[in-house]
C-alpha cells in the first residue's frame, strides 16, 4: 500500500480515535478538515495538520497512557505511530 492510500485507509480511525479524548478546539477543527483533504492536492495542509496532531500527541499520550478513564489506549499508541509515518513519508 502506497502512502496515500494508507492516508485514505487511516485517516477516519485516526482522526476518530483522537476527537474521543481531545477537547481542544483547534484538534477537533484539525481532525475534521484531514478527513477532506486528498494527499495528492493538499500535501502542505495535511503536512501542518499532521505536525500539530503529533505536537497535541507527544503533550497527551503519557496522561492517556495512565488514565483510567481511557478504554482504547492500544488505538491511541496505534493513532500516534500511523501519523508518525504519515509525517516522515509525507516530508
Amino acid at each position: 500500500m502506497n502512502l496515500y492510500e494508507l492516508f485514505e485507509v487511516e485517516i477516519e480511525g485516526i482522526t476518530d480515535t483522537i476527537n474521543e479524548y481531545a477537547v481542544e478546539k483547534y484538534i477537533r477543527s484539525y481532525t475534521k478538515q484531514l478527513k477532506c483533504l486528498n494527499p495528492s492536492h493538499d500535501g502542505s495542509k495535511i503536512r501542518y495538520m499532521i505536525a500539530k496532531l503529533l505536537e497535541w500527541y507527544e503533550s497527551h499520550i503519557e496522561d492517556i497512557n495512565r488514565s483510567l478513564f481511557v478504554p482504547n489506549k492500544d488505538e491511541h499508541k496505534r493513532s500516534f505511530r500511523l501519523l508518525s509515518e504519515l509525517k516522515e513519508g509525507l516530508s
